[in-house]
Order: C-alpha cells, then structure tokens, then sequence
C-alpha cells in the first residue's frame, strides 16, 4: 500500500479469539460499503494467553488491508494502542474495543460528526452503557479524575471509541510516558473534543478485564502521572497536622504550669511517635512514588515491545 490510506483503524486486542474474525469482517464492510475510502486494519496483539494471535495470521493472510502486531508481553491497553498509533498511516485514526461491544456501524457517523463540527477528535458516548454496576462505578472515579486534572467539562464523555485527526496523534506519540493514558494525552493536546452518541452493544464472550486492581491503577497513573494533587494533598496534610500538633503542645504545657499533669503520660507519647512516624511514611512513599516515575522517564523505560509484525502489504 504505497498510497496514504483516509483512515487507520487501531484496534488493542487481548484474549478475544471468539470475536475477531467478525470484528474484521464488519470493520470491512463498513469501509467498502458505506465510506467507501482508502482504509487498513491494525491489531495489536498485547500478548494474549488464547489463540488470538492464530485467528490474526489468518485474517492478516486473507485481508490485504489487515496488519497484525504482536507484543512480546502484556503492557496494557493504553501501550498496546500507542504500539498501534506509530505504525498508523492514516490521515484519519479510529480506535474500538475487540469485543464487539463498540459497533464499528457507527464509524460514519463519527466521522460525519467530526466534518460537521470541526472537531480534532470525536469520542463515542454510549446511549446506554451496558457495563457491570462496579465498572460503572470505577469509570465515575476515572471520569472524576479527568476533572480535577485537565478540567475536562462536565458533559464531555472520555472513552476508547474515537475518531481523531493525524497530528493529535502525532502529538499523543511525542509523550513518551511509560505509563500512558491516551485520555489524557486527549486532552492535553487540543480542546476541540466532542461527543457522538452511540450504541453500546452487550458483551457476549467472556468478561471485562477491568477488573478493581486494574481500574485502581489507571486512577493511580492519572493522579501520578498527570497530577501534583498527591503532594499537595500531602502538604496540607502536614500542615494540619503540624497546627494540631502545635495546639496540643501548648496544652500540654499549659496544663503542666497549673498543675493538672502529676505523671507524663507514656501512652500518649508513644501514640504521638507512632502517628506522626507513620505520617512521614506516607510522605516518603508518595514521594517515592514520584522519584520512581522520574528514573522509568530518564532511563527511557520502552512503551512496548514488539515480537512480531506483518510487513506492510
């Protein structure tokens, strides 16, 4: 394919050998069928555990449009998508799920959404989200953290059904994070992000791999990464409790000058030592946390690693 395809799919792919083969197939029609523009199909393979990688050398063998890439162990969905955004040609890049549960039908209408506003990037907001009650709650969390960190407005709905123009993802590839979030890389890249309402479909294999480990560190990775409200939090933590402590050192003080204290309190002074001992702790890890996200950026710790690649048709 020497000439610049209008559109690259990305597409994260993990133990999802049951959906794929109709995944590419619908993927395909809506190309040919109803956009009818010069398109390619690249699968990630984040190092699946089932025969995900088999059923994509046979796609990748009977479609010339489709190239397939496979990771040479799990880095995650964000990483996986990223692997996937360096090797896109397309003057216009899409990312779904591999579960069928975002409908590649509605790709036209991200894209006619995208012409008629102007926008640089146009995200799929699901009418009715057919997700488990604890991911809902996990994505509220996610969506929250978006707020307090890039002042996402209220109503702008962040998630992986995207349309989006090259140069946003030329600038999302420049981030050269270990621990990528490409919502927030989103948002710090333009402002120009809307929403297209459309249908959730209902998951038929398996099961999310959201799970509450996982929702937890991609809160974790926005806070650290994107965020100082860990350390200020601490800050006036210890400022707080500096200022009580102050308080409860002059009424120790005070009730020793009129008398009222016969004994010193062993007790007490051990529960002071040990609290703010553990406080300091605290501020140490958070720190360290920091100081451990500093050394992974200076000694170039890699996005990815991959393992094998199809060669460009």
């Amino acid at each position: 394919m020497t000439d610049r395809p209008v559109f690259s799919v990305v597409v994260p792919v993990f133990n999802s050998e049951r959906t794929l083969k109709e995944l590419s197939e619908r993927l395909i029609s809506v190309f040919e069928n109803k956009l009818k523009a010069g398109y390619e199909i690249i699968f990630v393979d984040d190092a699946s555990n089932d025969r995900s990688w088999d059923v994509l050398q046979e796609l990748d063998r009977e479609h010339e449009k489709i190239s397939i890439i496979q990771l040479s162990r799990n880095f995650g969905q964000h990483n996986a998508t990223l692997c996937g955004f360096n090797a896109c040609r397309g003057q216009y890049i899409i990312t779904l799920d591999d579960d069928l549960q975002h409908l590649p039908e509605d790709i036209p209408g991200l894209y006619q959404r995208l012409l008629d506003t102007g926008a640089d990037v146009v995200i799929g907001r699901p009418e009715i989200k057919r997700h488990s009650l604890f991911r809902k709650l996990g994505s509220l969390v996610i969506d929250r953290a978006y707020r307090s960190i890039f002042n996402k407005p209220a109503g702008l709905y962040i998630g992986s059904f995207r349309l989006m123009k090259a140069w946003v993802v030329g600038e999302i590839i420049n981030d050269k994070s270990p621990n990528p979030m490409i919502g927030g890389m989103l948002l710090q890249s333009t402002s120009r992000i809307v929403n297209f309402t459309i249908n959730h479909g209902q998951r038929r294999y398996g099961r999310s791999n959201y799970g509450i480990g996982k929702i937890f560190q991609l809160s974790f990775n926005l806070l650290i990464n994107y965020s100082t409200i860990p350390l200020r939090t601490v800050s006036v933590c210890g400022l707080l409790l500096f200022g009580a402590s102050l308080m409860a050192g002059l009424i120790v003080v005070l009730r020793k000058i009129f008398g009222l204290v016969s004994v010193p309190g062993w007790t007490s002074v051990m529960l002071l030592l040990l609290f703010f001992s553990g406080l300091n702790l605290i501020v140490l890890g958070v720190v360290g946390e920091y100081l451990a996200r500093i050394i992974k950026e200076v000694t170039h710790t890699r996005q990815y690693v991959i393992r094998e690649r199809t060669v460009s048709k």
